[in-house]
């Protein structure tokens, strides 16, 4: 099935950075989550369920995106996540950056970069 080859457009890269936002504040929500005793159903707490619920929220507008473009043009944005989850780590959880870390982040966006642009109609 043929899809639009066009580049995102604004509403597109609108989506993208929601959804990528979704993906930081879900795994946040997790890491939080995972850290407190469960209260509700299965042991969840709060925070775990924020979490869950911004994942079904972010599975959605994602599949408004894949909608209009092919899936090996659009997936390569969401490995902006992973320098994005980097960043909210070292902030927020005070988590440790090593040489490794930084050159994976490195690593993965020049992948991403070379794979985005490449496709032609």
């Amino acid at each position: 099935m043929r899809k639009n080859r066009l580049p995102p457009d604004f509403i597109d890269i609108a989506f993208i950075i929601l959804v990528l936002t979704l993906i930081a504040a879900g795994q946040a929500m997790a890491k939080i989550g995972v850290g407190k005793p469960g209260r509700f159903i299965l042991g969840l707490n709060g925070y775990l369920i924020i979490s869950y619920t911004v994942f079904l929220a972010r599975g959605i507008i994602w599949s408004l995106v894949l909608r209009r473009h092919p899936v090996s043009r659009i997936y390569p944005f969401l490995a902006l996540s992973y320098p994005l989850i980097l960043i909210i780590s070292l902030v927020f959880f005070d988590e440790a950056l090593s040489a490794g870390k930084i050159m994976g982040s490195l690593l993965i966006l020049t992948g991403a970069a070379l794979m985005v642009p490449g496709e032609k109609a």
